[in-house]
């Protein structure tokens, strides 16, 4: 691929436009490797370059019908990797964000091991409550706390007003407080019964 000149990298593109799957196969075989090999070093964990590997070449699949206005395929395909690494990254130190400040919650007592299924199971919850949010809270939530889009970019990207995003978000935080509080008594259950298990 290293060979390859512009033209050869329009007729790749222009031929995955047209849903030709040998030519995106030349593509992902030339510079998978190469791709998971930077976004490791960015990500410094295989699951997570990994993970943002295999979304570039998602993307590649999805927006095939764009190829064909693309100047410089090589580049858009670098543009797209550092921004599904970027986004990777985003997403796990929201994560490892949360699970500190679970972990802080509990710092005025040793971390036993029934405080770190708490933390476990707290994650658990607010997974299943992000998830269960209404579409378009869920989609502004997820844009802006998992991908670190502005309020600006997000209503470009949604085609709707930043006053609009604003509201759909703050919606949505307010429903992940109140759920979590409706489910508290799930934690203390969990506490309960295990607690009979270790000794303190």
């Amino acid at each position: 691929m290293k060979n390859k000149t512009t033209e050869d990298w329009h007729l790749l593109f222009s031929k995955i436009a047209q849903g030709d799957m040998s030519a995106y196969l030349v593509v992902y075989q030339a510079y998978y490797e190469t791709i998971h090999s930077v976004a490791y070093q960015y990500c410094k964990l295989k699951h997570l370059a990994d993970d943002a590997t295999q979304q570039v070449f998602v993307e590649l699949w999805e927006r095939r019908d764009k190829l064909v206005s693309v100047e410089n395929p090589e580049a858009w395909l670098w543009v797209i990797a550092r921004n599904q690494t970027i986004k990777i990254i985003k997403k796990e130190m929201s994560h490892r964000a949360y699970v500190e400040y679970l972990k802080n919650y509990f710092s005025d007592e040793e971390m036993t091991p029934i405080n770190q299924l708490i933390v476990k199971q707290r994650c658990s919850l607010i997974d299943r409550i992000i998830n269960s949010l209404p579409a378009r809270q869920l989609e502004t939530y997820r844009l802006s706390r998992e991908e670190g889009l502005t309020y600006q970019q997000i209503a470009k990207k949604l085609g709707i007003g930043i006053e609009t995003v604003k509201e759909h978000i703050a919606k949505a935080l307010k429903n992940i407080r109140t759920a979590l509080k409706a489910h508290e008594h799930e934690l203390r259950i969990v506490f309960i019964i295990f607690s009979q298990f270790f000794i303190f």
